[in-house]
């Protein structure tokens, strides 16, 4: 779909996708985080996106998750306010100087299922 993507085969695995650890880890003074993806199959196809902190306990409930449902052969943008990402572990506050982890994936094989990851970005 775009000349500079990762392509993510969705085969095998637990959770197939991709996982970008140690992003850029200082997300304050900026508003926005970005995601684009594209779904090159003729069936919509469901994906989870997470972001967590250094001092993330591994609990669902203790980082920013969110679902989205990729429409078949589409291309599409999806924006999160940073309040909403930090306001997302229960009891806490995330750590938006201290972000150690992306996650985009789907919640299990899905033989012969791709998707493209075309952006990850912060946005002012």
């Amino acid at each position: 779909p775009a000349p500079l993507a990762l392509h993510a085969r969705l085969d095998r695995g637990p959770w197939p996708g991709f996982t970008l650890a140690e992003p850029m880890p200082d997300w304050r003074g900026y508003s926005r985080f970005v995601v684009e993806l594209a779904n090159p199959g003729d069936l919509p196809l469901p994906l989870s996106i997470r972001v967590n902190d250094r001092v993330h306990d591994n609990r669902y409930e203790d980082r920013f998750n969110t679902d989205v449902e990729l429409p078949p052969r589409s291309r599409q943008r999806y924006a999160y306010p940073l309040s909403e990402i930090e306001a997302a572990p229960r009891g806490r506050r995330m750590n938006l100087a201290e972000i150690e982890k992306i996650v985009v994936f789907h919640s299990g094989p899905a033989p012969g299922r791709e998707f493209y990851l075309l952006k990850l970005a912060l946005e002012r």
